[in-house]
């Protein structure tokens, strides 16, 4: 849509479609506007004309992640951000001819921000061996200039570089994730499952997991199916079960390929995460009871229709619809099998549940049930909540407390 300052004119301009989003920014000259554009199978890119509402598409490729765009100030160039091979690559476009010219930065994720007017780009730099880097970068010679040095600033602080690591889930499909090996013995594997789902993880300093793998974890943290970063598909996928379907079985596949490669033990599991992956650890917990030893779900959904009835998140419901394909009244038998609060008399493992109490996301409803049905199967868990946290653990001093109570609860699980 299109409306003037002044709040006169406003009109739609671009409409890919009810299911789908589009976006768009200035290109800096005529009335010419950046746009992206979703479909049913990709992301496309082009440019269109605010006045005339002509598009001319430039990408239009199912085979591309494009994930997103950021329109120069000179008016003809821009830059397409797209992720290969679970790293985000940025390439310059020149939106007159269509031409592309990649910033050519192996090893390391480019996020471009804006453009100066010389014609430079700020743009931010970033990977797990150490923190993110604000950078000037000339797209025609690749003169990168660093302005923030931040990696000298935290000289003697160590981080552990992700692997990338890939396996197939039980149905074959290609699945990649990080991983992260400590300098010595692993005392046992963390799976830390990312939240969204429609999010992913890349190649970047995450507090949690450089801590777990301090602490002398191997931890490893999954894009499963639904995960952004990998494709339309990809990420659409997660809906053809709706949660607690193929992408569980994505993680389990993960944690098996460690153990068959010799980088994880029986005996030594333990899966975590925060929101949808303190959903995804109350499954592990449930539903692989025969792989998993302990479990930490961090503000995880538990019951799904309480999940659906009591959050406060304005979107919230809508997109419960949209992964589970109705309401839990329309879909009760779906609803009724992906929740953990079904199968608790499957645990064996040990469990340690955290909860913000304010939370407004995943209601603490959801962590009080959860008591309750433990408590009346006589099953024995711990319990963590923090009444100043809402949906996750963000304070210092209780992000402390968690990382402390988290190592202390997987060295005690796997020393049995």
């Amino acid at each position: 849509w299109l409306v003037g300052s002044d709040g006169t004119g406003d009109r739609e301009i671009l409409n890919a479609g009810d299911r789908f989003k589009t976006r768009a920014q200035w290109l800096g000259r005529d009335r010419l506007l950046l746009v992206q554009a979703e479909t049913a199978t990709h992301e496309r890119v082009g440019v269109l004309d605010a006045d005339g509402g002509e598009a001319r598409w430039l990408i239009d490729d199912p085979a591309r992640c494009i994930e997103g765009i950021v329109a120069g100030r000179d008016g003809r160039s821009a830059m397409v951000l797209e992720y290969v091979e679970g790293r985000l690559a940025a390439k310059r476009l020149d939106v007159e001819t269509g031409d592309e010219t990649p910033l050519a930065t192996p090893g390391v994720s480019l996020l471009p921000i804006a453009q100066l007017p010389g014609g430079d780009w700020i743009c931010e730099l970033y990977h797990s061996h150490g923190p993110h880097d604000l950078v000037r970068i000339d797209p025609k010679t690749m003169r990168t200039t660093n302005l923030t040095r931040t990696a000298a600033r935290v000289a003697g602080m160590h981080f552990t570089p992700a692997q990338d690591f890939r396996w197939h889930s039980l149905d074959d499909t290609p699945i990649q994730g990080w991983l992260y090996t400590p300098g010595a013995p692993s005392r046992g594997l963390v799976v830390w499952v990312h939240g969204g789902p429609t999010w992913h993880s890349e190649d970047w300093v995450n507090p949690i997991v450089q801590f777990l793998v301090s602490a002398g974890f191997t931890v490893l943290d999954p894009n499963y199916r639904g995960s952004t970063g990998f494709g339309t598909a990809f990420r659409e996928a997660i809906k053809i079960d709706g949660w607690g379907g193929r992408e569980q079985n994505d993680i389990r596949a993960g944690i098996e390929a460690l153990i068959a490669a010799g980088k994880a033990k029986r005996g030594r599991i333990g899966v975590a995460g925060l929101s949808y992956g303190g959903y995804s650890s109350w499954v592990a917990i449930t539903r692989f009871a025969d792989l998993v030893d302990g479990a930490i779900p961090i503000c995880g959904m538990y019951e799904l229709g309480i999940d659906f009835h009591a959050t406060e998140m304005p979107h919230g419901k809508a997109y419960s619809i949209e992964m589970m394909g109705g309401t839990p009244e329309e879909k009760p038998e779906r609803y009724f099998n992906a929740s953990p609060a079904n199968f608790i008399d499957r645990i064996q493992g040990r469990l340690l549940i955290v909860h913000g109490l304010a939370d407004s996301n995943v209601s603490p409803k959801n962590t009080k049930k959860a008591c309750a049905d433990l408590d009346a199967a006589g099953v024995r868990y711990e319990l963590l909540t923090y009444p100043d946290e809402g949906h996750g653990i963000y304070n210092a001093g209780n992000r402390e407390n968690l990382l402390l109570r988290m190592a202390i609860f997987f060295e005690q699980t796997f020393k049995n």
